[in-house]
């Protein structure tokens, strides 16, 4: 356990440096003093997170500021970082379950079922801190957790540190097979991102791996590159990590004044940045090269120096190997009283660990029963939550179908309504064009009756002006007669005159009559040719005369034919006509 806390811690604050979009987006205040307050308290969260391990107090203090401001203002981002470094300083305090009961708090927060970055950084904090807790199988389960989530995010850098931390359970278990399976994917995962840091963790906890299993030359190697690595970034926690290991394979090779050289150049670094579990850690692997190269007083100085620091700070399981190096150095030179002493420490420091590590099983067994059966319960309402959900999306379904069901209806009515007044309208001017047509109809039909019977007078006008005038030849014919004259030449002439005159006269009047009669009734004599083709142009005058409705005498006036002659033809055209005695002669060619 001595050796997870620095190897791993950088994947922490890694995690804790999370984008700037992650902790500066406040809630939609739409007021500038809202963003002003996220600003401030994400510079004061930054200074905290900027104080973690190196000053635990000040880092503390600005986390609290930025608290206080957060009651101020609705940020949930900013709760949510308030509690990732609460969890940080309670580590770094060795304040392990005050640690997750802040992760508790953020899990509260974040919802499983949304799959984000939050989640699948909360999962690997979680596991990280049940590792060091001891609660292996909590943390191998949060950390497979964590990469479900970097899994669906494509988030190949978060994959391969969890990789990474299972690994070094693993390792810690002494499961070599499958350590060095997990640290072979972390390191093929972090071959498709751009993070050294990690890279180097991984080769250090493969470097460790190699001398578990004796291959020192090996590890030599892989120590050898983290140290580049890290020489290249300039992150001196890593630098002094990386000396350390290089030591521990010199002093199995026993190049003891090597190891030595390269322990006080970690021992320095580590003094630097206030590290006092690495000046511990340290100043025991010096204790363990000196005591290997029969230097006692040395290995006792620097065993002490090293019991010094961790009465400071909790870590009985790196006490436990201090005190096993005094013992062993304080025997070796015959103080037996002083090895007795921490022989005894030993073995009490040893028992007080293993008693608090089987107190640390029984609390992984509680705590995984308890977890269980916290999240049957977090299934149990997240179902009941689902099926509230399910059962809201169904009604507003509903409700939106019969809305628009009835939005529908309403706009089909409408439509109807729309169309069928279109129709109406349409319907009434077509039934006020066909009234103005009918009246346009009636005025014409009006007109040609007018026409008609206006032509029909002036037909009657011009009959009645060849009776005048056949009266008047009459007239003038007796008058002549009576004329004395002795010389028949004369009356012959007379009579000559008047027979031309008889004649021109009647022909011009019935050319008018028969043009006129035409273009009144132009179809009157094509009709009589289609019942009787035969008919004579004396019948065919006489028809269209009585057609005019003379009266027989009238028409023997106008014609210069006795009456007998008109009736006789009468008779003729009413046999070609196929009229019988009952029926109408006049009545009959009206009809034409």
């Amino acid at each position: 356990m001595s050796l997870v806390k620095p190897n791993c811690r950088t994947v922490f604050i890694a995690m804790l440096f999370l984008p700037v979009s992650f902790f500066s987006r406040a809630g939609d205040t739409g007021f500038n003093d809202g963003k002003k307050t996220v600003q401030i308290i994400d510079s004061l969260f930054a200074l905290s997170v900027s104080n973690i391990s190196i000053n635990n107090e000040i880092a503390l203090l600005y986390a609290e500021k930025g608290k206080e401001l957060l009651y101020e203002i609705e940020y949930t981002q900013g709760e949510q970082k308030y509690f990732l470094i609460k969890a940080q300083i309670a580590y770094y305090d060795d304040r392990y379950l005050d640690a997750l009961a802040y992760l508790d708090s953020l899990g509260r927060i974040l919802s499983p079922d949304i799959i984000t970055p939050d989640l699948g950084n909360y999962y690997s904090q979680k596991a990280l801190v049940n590792t060091y807790l001891g609660y292996h199988e909590i943390a191998i389960e949060m950390n497979l957790k964590a990469i479900s989530v970097y899994e669906e995010l494509s988030d190949f850098s978060g994959i391969s540190n969890s990789y990474n931390c299972i690994g070094k359970i693993y390792l810690n278990q002494g499961n070599m097979e499958l350590a060095e399976r997990y640290f072979n994917r972390a390191l093929s995962m972090n071959q498709k991102t751009s993070d050294k840091k990690a890279l180097g963790i991984i080769l250090i906890n493969k470097g460790n791996l190699k001398i578990a299993q004796d291959s020192l030359d090996a590890a030599m190697e892989l120590f050898s590159n983290a140290y580049d690595l890290y020489l290249e970034l300039g992150d001196l926690r890593r630098i002094a990590l990386s000396l350390y290991n290089i030591a521990k394979i010199q002093s199995e090779e026993g190049k003891y004044s090597d190891a030595i050289s390269s322990l006080d150049e970690s021992l320095n670094i580590y003094r630097k940045l206030n590290e006092k579990y690495g000046q511990a850690m340290v100043l025991n692997q010096k204790s363990l090269v000196y005591r290997k190269s029969g230097v006692y007083n040395f290995a006792i100085q620097y065993g002490e120096e090293a019991y010094s620091i961790l009465t400071q700070i909790n870590s009985l399981s790196l006490q436990t190997e201090v005190l096993l190096q005094l013992f062993k150095a304080y025997k070796a030179i015959g103080d037996y009283s002083k090895a007795l002493y921490f022989f005894e420490t030993y073995h009490a420091t040893k028992t007080e660990l293993e008693s608090k590590n089987s107190a640390k099983r029984i609390a992984e067994i509680e705590y995984q029963a308890q977890l269980t059966a916290n999240e049957k319960n977090i299934q149990l309402l997240n179902q009941r939550n689902r099926a509230k959900t399910l059962q809201v999306y169904i009604l507003i379904a509903l409700f939106g179908i019969i809305l628009l069901s009835t939005f529908g209806f309403i706009l089909v009515l409408r439509l109807k309504n729309k169309n069928l007044w279109q129709k109406q309208e349409i319907l009434k001017k077509k039934n006020h064009l066909i009234d103005l047509e009918n009246k346009m109809f009636e005025k014409d039909k009006k007109m040609l009756e007018n026409d008609l019977e206006l032509k029909n007078k002036e037909l009657a006008s011009r009959a009645l002006a060849l009776i005048q005038l056949n009266e008047t030849l009459k007239n003038i014919s007796v008058k002549m007669n009576e004329f004395s004259s002795d010389s028949h030449s004369e009356k012959k002439q007379i009579k000559a005159i008047l027979h031309d005159i008889q004649l021109v006269t009647h022909n011009n009047i019935w050319e008018e009559f028969d043009l006129a009669f035409s273009n009144v009734h132009n179809r009157f004599y094509e009709k009589l040719f289609e019942i009787c083709p035969n008919l004579s142009a004396t019948e065919i005058k006489i028809a269209a005369l009585l057609k005019l409705n003379l009266s027989t005498k009238e028409i023997a006036a106008i014609s210069f034919k006795s009456e007998s002659s008109i009736k006789t033809t009468r008779h003729r055209l009413r046999q070609k006509l196929n009229i019988g005695e009952s029926d109408n002669l006049v009545a009959f060619l009206l009809k034409l």
